[in-house]
């Protein structure tokens, strides 16, 4: 698959023309997008809305072998477009020809998916509304993945210990943390959280 070349500018362009030729879609106003390793993203204005437009770096996979990469991206990003046409709240991924990725004229792999606006939240800032927001949407997601499309695994491949499992554990690590404050008290809201799970489960 080669190495990336030229400025990420250059590989702007690249994309933006092979986008208006894929996908009959404009670019204008790219904001770039910082956030994640190698992978060159950028927010983009178009006459249908906001996307995000992203390349993937051939540097960042060469050294897990790029063609077992491009089929397990393949396979998740086809994934999440099934997930959003089956009412999962994830961004729509924009196809060509039945393709989720695209190859610009440089041999540049990129996607192109609509933007959605949206906060990071730190740990512990959570609401109750919305981890049980979390959970259900995280339940229909299971439901969608296990709905027979991939097939079946005949071997489990991971089986979640129980609570009663994972409470011993953590009593394990905190009686392994005595002296450190700061671990204890995260320890012991863990547990306190698991035995909640565990009482109303």
């Amino acid at each position: 698959m080669g190495i990336s070349t030229g400025t990420p500018g250059q590989i702007y362009l690249d994309l933006k023309q092979a986008s208006e030729n894929l996908l009959g879609l404009s670019f204008s106003n790219p904001i770039p997008l910082t956030l994640g390793l190698l992978n060159l993203k950028w927010k983009v204005q178009t006459e249908r809305g906001i996307f995000v437009v992203k390349q993937f770096s051939k540097e960042r996979y060469e050294s897990f072998g790029l063609k077992q990469v491009a089929f397990e991206q393949e396979f998740a990003l086809r994934e999440q477009l099934r997930q959003y046409e089956h009412g999962t709240p994830c961004p729509r991924l924009l196809t060509n020809n039945h393709n989720v990725i695209h190859v610009s004229e440089n041999g540049e792999r990129f996607v192109v998916i609509e933007f959605m606006s949206g906060d990071n939240l730190l740990p512990g800032t959570f609401t109750k509304s919305q981890m049980y927001s979390l959970g259900k949407v995280t339940a229909h997601m299971h439901n969608v993945f296990n709905d027979g499309t991939h097939g079946k695994e005949t071997i489990t491949k991971f089986v979640p210990p129980s609570i009663k499992q994972r409470l011993e554990k953590w009593k394990q690590i905190s009686a392994q943390s005595i002296g450190n404050e700061k671990a204890l008290h995260l320890i012991s809201k863990q547990i306190a959280a698991t035995e909640h799970f565990y009482s109303t489960g």
